[in-house]
């Protein structure tokens, strides 16, 4: 277990052709899902009907709220023991 370990800290395994390698190969599947659901959505939704980008939208909610409560200089989540 020492030697693999040692191994790993001593880097001689990451070459720059496997960086390339994983860099592409990430670069592929990325463009790939993005193509996917670009093909297989219908207007804002999926190809199940789900809303697109709802992850996006429960930040921006979430990040606005705050916006908002920072200027009453009320923070607290209202959560019993918790407060900011």
């Amino acid at each position: 277990m020492a030697g693999r370990l040692e191994t790993v800290r001593a880097g001689d395994w990451l070459t720059v052709s496997r960086m390339r390698l994983w860099a592409v190969a990430v670069l592929i599947a990325s463009v790939s899902g993005i193509v996917w659901l670009a093909v297989t959505s219908s207007g804002l939704n999926d190809h199940q009907g789900r809303p697109l980008g709802t992850d996006f939208s429960n930040i921006y909610v979430a990040g606005s709220h705050i916006v908002e409560r920072a200027g009453s200089g009320n923070l607290s989540s209202g959560i019993s023991g918790v407060s900011a």
